[in-house]
């Protein structure tokens, strides 16, 4: 089918015709109507329709060979007119004998239907604007995923371009994030879920922000780890995926050890760090404190001779000398050591 349009008088489209490439006969205009144009006409020529014109409104001179094929709208040759969009037809044989008179109405929904069906089409294969329950779920999804090995996910959610970067410190690509998803060992089982969720949604770009509760039983017995992750999701050629993430491991204190209360006597001291920088050492009761600055804490044993602080990264340790007596304390985080003498 190939549509063009008629010229006709007045300030207002009122007219439009059609040609109809059918056997020997074509429809052309032959009332008239005043109203809007469609402005888009691409997704009609995805349908095989040739609407360049047809749904265009835009002013035009009559051509003077053209006054025999408009005459029935009323156009004069030489005058400007305006492109109208709706019309009832006249159905006229190659001889130029009107036969019927017909609706557009009829056409109009059935080409508006198909360009809704082609719209759905399109609109089922992208994604559009997301929510954060559909973030969590998509996340959650991932995390279901590790367990079991299924890799799928993964792939699916995750750009091609991505980077990821693990609690362990590791920075990797799809590939390398892909091939690392693999089934827990015979003995071990666990679960992931995602809490305390935060987000950030704006057109094309969304931030997802949560804790994971990690449970872990190792043959049959039972472990526990908390995480946070923030992962960045982009909405690229229609499909929301995470283009960056990244996750920590939150700190958490070791478990209380013994101590040997005998042994306090001997870390009782003043420990300097630099001029004026000092830490003091005491004990109260069966009880080690370290003061810094007026700042007192307890040291709570890990071993007999290691110490840590409550919800503080590090440990604690005092250095004994070659001749048996503690002349240092060390302040000690990630394999880092930081020396107070001992002063007094």
């Amino acid at each position: 089918m190939r549509t063009r349009p008629s010229y006709f008088d007045g300030d207002k489209p009122n007219s439009v015709g059609v040609i109809a490439h059918a056997d020997d006969s074509f429809i052309s205009s032959s009332s008239s109507f005043a109203g809007d144009a469609p402005r888009s006409t691409s997704s009609l020529a995805k349908l095989g329709l040739d609407v360049r014109r047809i749904f265009t409104r835009h002013d035009a001179t009559i051509p003077e060979d053209q006054t025999g094929f408009i005459q029935a709208g009323g156009a004069k040759a030489g005058a400007t007119r305006v492109f109208p969009d709706v019309f009832p037809l006249a159905l006229r044989g190659k001889n130029g004998q009107s036969f019927a008179s017909m609706n557009i109405r009829p056409l109009l929904f059935a080409v508006s239907f198909a360009m809704f069906g082609f719209a759905a089409a399109q609109s089922a294969t992208t994604d559009d604007a997301i929510s954060q329950d559909e973030l969590v779920r998509r996340t959650q999804e991932l995390f279901d995923a590790v367990v079991p090995g299924n890799s799928e996910p993964w792939k699916k959610y995750f750009a091609d371009d991505c980077i990821f970067s693990d609690e362990k410190g590791r920075t990797m690509n799809k590939a390398a994030l892909v091939a690392d998803i693999k089934p827990l060992p015979s003995g071990y089982s666990g679960t992931i879920k995602i809490a305390k969720v935060q987000s950030i949604i704006h057109e094309e770009t969304a931030i997802l922000s949560y804790d994971l509760d990690e449970t872990e039983t190792v043959f049959g017995q039972k472990l526990a780890a908390r995480y946070h992750g923030t992962d960045t999701w982009l909405r690229r050629n229609g499909t929301w995926q995470i283009a960056a993430s990244q996750a920590m491991r939150y700190y958490e204190d070791p478990a209380v050890g013994q101590a040997d209360p005998k042994k306090f006597a001997d870390f009782i001291a003043t420990y300097e760090l630099a001029p004026g920088q000092t830490k003091t050492v005491s004990i109260e009761g069966e009880k080690l404190y370290v003061e810094r600055k007026g700042k007192r804490e307890q040291l709570l044993p890990e071993t007999s001779d290691i110490f840590f602080r409550k919800r503080v990264e590090g440990r604690v340790l005092f250095r004994y000398a070659d001749y048996g007596k503690v002349d240092a304390l060390i302040d000690r985080r990630n394999n880092e050591d930081i020396i107070w003498r001992k002063t007094k």
